[in-house]
């Protein structure tokens, strides 16, 4: 009588998996960590995979060899920690670490904490013209933060709301 194996329990005469596979089991087994966790706390090396690949295959140097060569392949970037990412490039690491250090030594106030986000509608041909204008110094730049351009309008973020849309109703000679 044959048993049945499911596909995550190979056969117990099955050889080592080949690099591609164990690619992939590396995969999915830092995907699961990261929808577990929100992050890899657990992998930094090929050793931390290894008691998972020796549950499914026979523990041997050929199958430690081929988990290293998998993770070698899979070209995956390390926190600051030494943990493994799987979802982010080398590149994108490095970004992410300078926008941090960049953050963390600014000096600069958060101003947008208490800003009112305040939306005038706006036709395309107008608004460009009226963001060029509004980008400069004028009557109103001290009732606004900031003002974005947007799809179909103009979007001012204002520390004081209130002044600012009675400027824009009353029809203020800058608008």
């Amino acid at each position: 009588m044959e048993k049945n194996y499911t596909s995550s329990q190979p056969k117990p005469d099955k050889k080592n998996p080949s690099r591609k596979e164990c690619e992939e089991i590396i995969t999915r087994i830092l995907n699961a960590e990261i929808t577990e966790r929100g992050r890899n706390m657990q992998f930094r090396n090929s050793r931390d995979f290894l008691p998972y690949f020796e549950s499914l295959y026979p523990a041997s140097d050929s199958l430690t060899k081929q988990v290293q060569r998998a993770l070698r392949n899979l070209s995956l970037a390390k926190d600051s920690s030494g943990f493994l990412i799987i979802n982010k490039n080398a590149k994108q690491i490095q970004r992410d670490s300078e926008i941090t250090r960049i953050l963390s030594s600014s000096t600069a106030p958060v101003l947008f904490q208490t800003s009112t986000p305040v939306f005038l509608e706006m036709e395309s041909p107008m608004k460009e013209y009226m963001y060029e204008l509004l980008s400069k110094p004028n009557a109103l730049s001290s009732l606004y933060t900031t003002v974005l351009s947007s799809s179909n309008g103009l979007l001012f973020y204002s520390e004081n709301a209130e002044l600012l849309l009675k400027a824009i109703q009353n029809r203020h000679p800058a608008l």
